[in-house]
C-alpha cells in the first residue's frame, strides 16, 4: 500500500487532482506503488499536492500527455501555473487563479491523506461545500 494517496474532483474544464502523503515516512521507492486516478482526457488538470517535489513531478510527467494542459497549485500565486499545454486554450506559464479558501468561512483549508478539508466545517470539496 502507498503511503501516497491522489484523489480526483471533477469540474466542468478541468479535473482537480490532490496528492497527499500519510506521513512524511514516504520514499522514493513508493512512487512505484502510486494508483493514479483516471482523468478526462478532453478537460485539464489541477494538481494540488502538498508533497515532496519528487512526487509532484512523478505525478505531473504521468498525465501530461493524458490531458489538455496540467497546472500545479502555488499557494503565493493563489493560483496554480500551467507546466504543460496541448491546448490553445491554457498556455505554459499561465497562471489560473485558484482560491483554496472555504467558502464559508474563508479560512484555508488544511489537507490530510485523502482530501483538502476546512477545520470548521470538514468538509472536503475545495471550490463549494
Amino acid at each position: 500500500m502507498s503511503l501516497i494517496h491522489l484523489s480526483t474532483q471533477e469540474y466542468k474544464d478541468w479535473t482537480l487532482l490532490f496528492v497527499a502523503q500519510a506521513g512524511k515516512r514516504s520514499q522514493p521507492l513508493d512512487l512505484q506503488k502510486l494508483v493514479f486516478p483516471d482523468v478526462v482526457g478532453t478537460k485539464g488538470l489541477l494538481i494540488v499536492a502538498p508533497v515532496k517535489n519528487w512526487v509532484a513531478a512523478a505525478v505531473m510527467i504521468h498525465y501530461r500527455n493524458l490531458v489538455r494542459w496540467v497546472s500545479v497549485h502555488d499557494p503565493d500565486l493563489k493560483g496554480a501555473v500551467v507546466v504543460s499545454s496541448q491546448s490553445r486554450d491554457r498556455v505554459t506559464g499561465e497562471v489560473i487563479p485558484l482560491n483554496l479558501d472555504c467558502l464559508v468561512c474563508g479560512k484555508s483549508l488544511r489537507s490530510d491523506a485523502k482530501a483538502p478539508y476546512c477545520v470548521e466545517h470538514r468538509g472536503n470539496n475545495p471550490i463549494n461545500h
